[in-house]
This record gives structure tokens, sequence and C-alpha cells, in this order.
């Protein structure tokens, strides 16, 4: 039996609207370094996944992309604005429903290992259930995998957790709840910036991150990022 077709969907927002919950600790351009940087590590993970066949960053706005290399990944420029229109818009445009299993991943998940996700997939595929694994708040949707059912409406905002599950008990789907630190800690604010930078004295691996060499040097140049 030939592998199922896995396709990962990383939604991503560039300036101005990025991360304003950081703004009055990092001006606009550590932002956007700060975003680019975290998609660096998600989309290292997603290369080196050995389930994941085929990436796409879903963007309204395309030209923050210049300095990625391009063969790990392809674009879907949107034509709408809003995360959940632009996932909607490009999973419909894929015709995600009549093939395979779609993985959504939000972008600012330095943690995220292929080992990690691969776990995580195998979880679903396993059990045939959807995924959903929910941030470090316990409120939030950082990772959907499922097979796209019709209608399907995104939720993802800051407290998508519950609407996410109701949205798939609507479709008489019971997913389940994900929890590992490399898939919640998704970096919002200061508090998270500062659990990332604690569990790094932890984890010579956390060190090796884009995530983390850029806000390390951020420290240096400041004295602190808050």
């Amino acid at each position: 039996m030939s592998e199922p077709e896995i396709v990962a969907f990383i939604p991503i927002r560039f300036l101005p609207s990025t991360k304003n919950r950081l703004a009055r600790s990092l001006d606009v351009q550590q932002r956007q370094d700060l975003v680019e940087s975290m998609l660096f590590d998600v989309l290292k993970a997603t290369s080196e996944s050995d389930l994941i066949t085929r990436t796409i960053i879903v963007t309204y706005d395309d030209k923050f992309l210049t300095s990625f290399t391009r063969s790990s990944f392809e674009i879907y420029k949107s034509s709408t604005q809003g995360l959940n229109e632009e996932l909607t818009e490009c999973l419909e445009h894929c015709n995600q429903r009549s093939s395979g299993y779609s993985i959504i991943i939000l972008g600012d998940l330095p943690l995220l290992s292929s080992k990690v996700l691969d776990n995580l997939i195998w979880t679903g595929l396993r059990t045939a259930r959807p995924v959903i694994a929910k941030d470090w708040k316990g409120v939030g949707t950082n990772i959907l995998f499922f097979k796209y059912p019709r209608r399907f409406q995104f939720c993802f905002g800051e407290r998508s957790l519950q609407e996410h599950l109701r949205e798939f008990e609507a479709h008489s789907l019971n997913p389940i709840i994900y929890y590992s630190i490399e898939t919640a800690l998704d970096i919002d604010d200061i508090s998270a910036i500062e659990q990332l930078m604690k569990l790094a004295q932890l984890d010579e691996t956390i060190q090796q991150t884009k995530t983390f060499a850029h806000l390390e040097l951020e420290i240096k140049r400041k004295g602190k990022v808050a």
C-alpha cells in the first residue's frame, strides 16, 4: 500500500500586523527578523520529516520570503487577507478534500522538530482521528492534522482550541488533543520568549535553532528583550 500524501500548510503573516503583542519590546525590524527566524525553524522541521510530502506557505504578501531557499517549500499567495480565510482559500484551491491529509502548522513554533511532527502525524494515522496540538497556555491551536472535510471553518485566534473542537464535533469527528512543549511553545509575547530562553539553558538542541540565535543576539545588544 502506498504512503498517503501529507501536505503541510504554514500560514504566515508579515508586517505590519505581525506579533503586535511584542511591539513594546521589539521594534518593527526586530519583529520581522523574529518571524523569519521562527519560520526558518518550522521549515527545517517539515523538510526533514519522513512523512510530509509537500510544504506550502500560505500568505497574502510573499515579498518577505525572498531570503528563503525555495526548494523546500511552495508558496500560495492568497487573494484574501486573514489567516483563516487564506487557509480556506488555499486548501480549496489545492483540492485537499479529495487528496490525502492536511497538517496546518503555525509558523511561530521554534522548538518544532521533524521527530515530533512525525510522532503527531503517526498518532493521527494510527487512530484514524484528527489531531489538535494546543498551545502552551492550553487555549489556542498550533497544529491541526486531519483529512479536510467539506465546509470546515478554521478558527485560529487567541482562544481557538474550544472553537476547533466544536467545529470537529459539528463534522462528527473526535480529535485527539496533543501536547508537547515542542508543538506548544508559540512565541507571541515576552513570557514565551522568557520560557524559550530558560529551556535553552537545559537543552543544547534549542541553542541550535535560528530563533534562539536571533534572540540571544538581541539580548546581547540590549541587555534584555523585555
